[in-house]
C-alpha cells in the first residue's frame, strides 16, 4: 500500500553520493533529530526517506543500506528502537517490490556484521532478519553438539522385530 501524499526526500537519497563515514555521520544526525518526534511524524518522514532510498540503483543502494544499518547500531538504544520501528512502519506502506528489495538487501548485508551486531539488528528489525541463520547460535552449536548417533538398522514395518 502506498501513500501518494508523502513525497520522496531527495536530500536523503543524495547521501548515496557521499563517502561512507560522512554518510553515516549525516544519517546519525538525521536519525537523532527524528528520534524525538512523535511516532506519526517520524513514520511520515521515514516513508519519504525510504522512497528516496529504494529509488537508488543497486550499486548505490547496497552501500547506502549498509550505512543505514551501521548507523542504527551506533545510536543510543532508545533512539535506535524508535528509528527502526518507524522505518519498519514506513516500509509496511511501501509497494511490495520495494519492501521485498529491503528484506533481500538487509538479509544479505547481515553477513557483514559480527554476531553481536547481528543480534542487535535482529532486535531492531526482527521481521527482516527472522529468516537469516543466527551466526552465534551456529558457531556455539557446532562446538557443543557431538555427531548424531547412527540410526539403528531395521525395517520400516513396525512389527518386524517380533
Amino acid at each position: 500500500m502506498t501513500t501518494p501524499s508523502v513525497p520522496t526526500n531527495e536530500a536523503w537519497g543524495m547521501l548515496a553520493e557521499v563517502a561512507g563515514e560522512e554518510r553515516e555521520a549525516r544519517m546519525r544526525q538525521r536519525y537523532e533529530e527524528m528520534a524525538s518526534l512523535p511516532e506519526q511524524a517520524r513514520v511520515e518522514q521515514m516513508l519519504a526517506m525510504a522512497r528516496a532510498e529504494y529509488a537508488l540503483q543497486d550499486d548505490k543502494l547496497r552501500p547506502f543500506a549498509l550505512s543505514r544499518l551501521q548507523t542504527w547500531l551506533k545510536l543510543e538504544d532508545g533512539a535506535a528502537r524508535a528509528i527502526a520501528a518507524s522505518y519498519n512502519a514506513a516500509m509496511s506502506k511501501m509497494p511490495g517490490p520495494q519492501a521485498m528489495r529491503r528484506v533481500a538487501i538487509d538479509q544479505t548485508l547481515a553477513r557483514e556484521f559480527s554476531a553481536g551486531d547481528e543480534a542487535k539488528l535482529r532486535t531492531l528489525a526482527p521481521e527482516v532478519f527472522a529468516g537469516v541463520p543466527i551466526k552465534a547460535a551456529f558457531a556455539s552449536a557446532r562446538q557443543a553438539v557431538s555427531p548424531p548417533e547412527p540410526a539403528k538398522k531395521g525395517g520400516w514395518w513396525p512389527f518386524k522385530g517380533r
